[in-house]
């Protein structure tokens, strides 16, 4: 039981790590999104909200897909280990721990942590109203509703946005939680492909050394 514990808390610890990086970065955004949609020009204050959003979800797919490599990493040296086959430290991918070993829903759950925060705003300032809800959005995690935001007050910046409009950033969060576990997925992939060709490498190096050392003998 006490080790079940132990597992779950470390898978737990994981999730939390590899979510830190990515939110911050949405964050930042989130917050520059916030910046330009001061803008008065709607093309020019349009353009730029959605240019970041694209290099919001860009910039998550790359990290996503450089965790599914390292994680599909880990799943090697941990087959290796429970072979009882010698295992080369990789000082990139840091120490081997189970619960940093691919599984093709981890992408997802990732997804999940990072799109946690505006998931819970924008369901409870949809459903209350609550402006406080819709200023935390926008502060923390602006990269989910202001692409809504700026075509809803496009032509006209004083309009009053009513709270139900926070529904359409469900979209945004949905598109950024798939594309975080697609890109694990991928990376995971990527890195399957790259240890079978260095596994039918070093197969063919083992059959030239066994081909030379019968015909020697």
């Amino acid at each position: 039981m006490k080790q079940k514990l132990a597992a779950f808390g470390w898978q737990i610890v994981e999730y939390l790590r590899r979510t830190v990086t990515p939110f911050i970065i949405n964050l930042l955004y989130g917050m520059t999104m916030l910046a330009a949609s001061a803008i008065n020009e709607d093309t020019v204050r349009i353009l730029l909200v959605f240019l970041l959003l694209g290099a919001t979800g860009f910039t998550d797919f790359i990290f996503m897909r450089g965790a599914g490599e390292i994680a599909y990493k880990m799943k090697v040296t941990g087959e290796r280990k429970r072979a009882n086959m010698p295992v080369s430290q990789d000082n990139r991918i840091g120490s081997y721990r189970p619960a940093k070993e691919y599984r093709p829903y981890k992408g997802f759950i990732i997804g999940l942590c990072i799109c946690l925060l505006p998931l819970v705003l924008i369901l409870v300032g949809a459903t209350t109203g609550n402006a406080g809800c819709r200023a935390a959005l926008l502060f923390t995690s602006g990269w989910a509703y202001l692409p809504v935001f700026v075509c809803l007050i496009a032509g006209n910046p004083d309009v009053t946005v009513p709270a139900e409009t926070l529904w359409w950033g469900l979209i945004i969060v949905g598109v950024i939680l798939v594309l975080c576990g697609v890109a694990y997925i991928l990376g995971g992939r990527v890195e399957k492909r790259r240890q079978d060709a260095l596994e039918r490498r070093s197969e063919t190096i083992e059959e030239q050394k066994r081909a030379r050392r019968e015909k020697r003998n």
